[in-house]
């Protein structure tokens, strides 16, 4: 069963995401056209319900910045995000791609309803950074950095 969302998607973030969310009840994901598909394999009711909320609250998150730009070897980009969706959450996770490719990612804290955190020493390139909920409405945002060189 596939479950489609209409929209402009990052496709290795909302594989990623739904990967990490839905677990081994997804097969993947396609893009295209303007259209998401998460492919389930479990096409439970939660599980549909989970696909669903991920794409329709793709990149909902309010960040606080759209793009930051940063030079080597200077203060470490900080990627903020103040949403009332994240308001009750302790944590939230992140994913970062440079040049599309996966970096890193993990779980950050939230503070009274704030997400801020630090990408330490950046090489010189161009970052998007998703941040996700892991419950609720799954919802995810992000905010590009570009790096130059120093």
């Amino acid at each position: 069963m596939d479950i489609i969302g209409v929209g402009t998607f990052e496709t290795v973030a909302l594989d990623h995401i739904a990967r990490q969310i839905i677990g081994r009840g997804t097969s993947g994901i396609s893009v295209g056209a303007g259209l998401a598909r998460i492919h389930l394999i479990n096409d439970s009711a939660s599980n549909q319900r989970r696909a669903s909320d991920i794409l329709n609250h793709f990149e909902r998150l309010r960040m606080l910045d759209d793009v930051i730009s940063a030079r080597e070897g200077q203060a470490a980009p900080v990627i903020r995000c103040r949403d009332l969706a994240i308001a009750k959450d302790t944590e939230i996770a992140y994913l970062v791609l440079l040049a599309g490719q996966v970096q890193a990612q993990g779980l950050q804290s939230v503070v009274s309803g704030e997400l801020s955190f630090t990408i330490e020493r950046p090489t010189a390139g161009s970052y998007r950074v998703f941040v996700y909920r892991t419950r609720g409405n799954y919802a995810s945002g992000s905010v590009q950095i570009v790096v130059q060189a120093a």
